[in-house]
């Protein structure tokens, strides 16, 4: 067997075990099995100082994504989310087909249709616990 071989069966070993025997959650499993594969490829503690820089090149995302949870579960409390469905529903009942039939230069439209169902339900799922 080759090293890079080894290297994956101890992470997917670990994982395994973090979630199934350990009940962790899914991102703390794949965190400590990294580190334990890095351990294992030979890269000891630099590991650590490489996860933490590299993560602050995703700043700017993990900040956009976090203030989209956030003022989607401002939304959804507020009951500003359900009146702007009940909205949609009453004007297009009779015509759903209208909403899938939008001009391709007016992307404010698409950007505010899609907007709403994306970070509730995709990114909003992290502030749940899902």
């Amino acid at each position: 067997m080759t090293p890079y071989v080894i290297t994956f069966i101890v992470m997917v070993g670990v994982f395994m075990i973090g979630c199934f025997a350990f009940k962790l959650p899914v991102g703390v499993s794949m965190l400590i099995a990294a580190l334990c594969g890095a351990l294992e490829g030979g890269l000891g503690t630099e590991t650590i100082r490489m996860m933490v820089e590299g993560e602050f090149g995703y700043v700017d995302t993990i900040l956009t994504i976090g203030c989209a949870m956030i003022f989607m579960k401002v939304i959804e409390g507020s009951g500003a989310l359900d009146a702007l469905s009940s909205l949609i529903i009453e004007k297009f009942h009779r015509f759903p087909a209208v909403l899938l039939v939008v001009p391709r230069h007016d992307h404010r439209f698409f950007h505010c249709s899609s907007s709403f169902s994306r970070f509730h339900y995709g990114s909003g799922s992290c502030i749940n616990g899902n």
